[in-house]
């Protein structure tokens, strides 16, 4: 392997043939510092520093360390014609929420090329928006809470979309990063909206 940073993966799929990455890790050859996250690098030799020597034919591109992420849990409310998804940090859902599943993972804080991913909430409408503005919807739409953070543009560290669709009989805004699942959604009356960000 060359004498740059790499980028060394574990992918499982499970049984409805979903990927997920469940271990990553950089490394580098010719005794380049190694670097996993903000806390591993010191003062003196930042994450955003050049590690690769130009003269070796590699890119000397700064490679920033990107945090850890977690799971955000979707749920999801039923009763008439009504319909809400909502994510919370917990697999434990509020009272009349069925649980679904784990649906993304986000990292935890800010880093180069990240930006928050918030939820609002619509009393009136009973309805959860995932957006990358907090004001988005106001006044109707009150800011929720902050999910985690996702990427702007699409790496392979985060190649998966996330897209965003709205049912307007149901008056439910519906987030995934599954194409199954946003293909299904269409078919069921949900139009797309729109691509928000990339996750893992």
């Amino acid at each position: 392997v060359s004498p740059c940073p790499h980028l060394l993966e574990i992918r499982a799929t499970d049984t409805d043939g979903n990927p997920r990455i469940i271990a990553r890790r950089r490394f580098f050859v010719e005794g380049a510092p190694l670097c996993l996250s903000d806390d591993d690098c010191d003062d003196d030799d930042p994450c955003t520093e050049d590690l690769c020597d130009p003269d070796t034919g590699c890119s000397n591109t700064p490679i920033p360390c990107l945090p850890a992420t977690h799971p955000v849990h979707r749920s999801v409310y039923t009763s008439g014609g009504t319909t809400d998804h909502m994510f919370g940090l917990s697999s434990s859902p509020p009272p009349g929420y069925q649980y679904q599943r784990a649906g993304l993972h986000l990292y935890d804080s800010s880093a180069p090329g990240l930006v928050p991913l918030y939820q609002v909430w619509c009393a009136v409408c009973t309805d959860h928006m995932q957006t990358l503005s907090s004001t988005e919807g106001a006044p109707t739409y009150i800011s929720d809470a902050t999910l985690g953070w996702c990427a702007t543009q699409s790496t392979p560290d985060h190649a998966n979309p996330i897209k965003r669709l709205y049912s307007p009989t149901a008056a439910d805004h519906f987030v995934t990063k599954d194409p199954g699942e946003w293909t299904a959604a269409q078919a069921a009356g949900y139009d797309l909206e729109s691509t928000i960000c990339y996750v893992p």
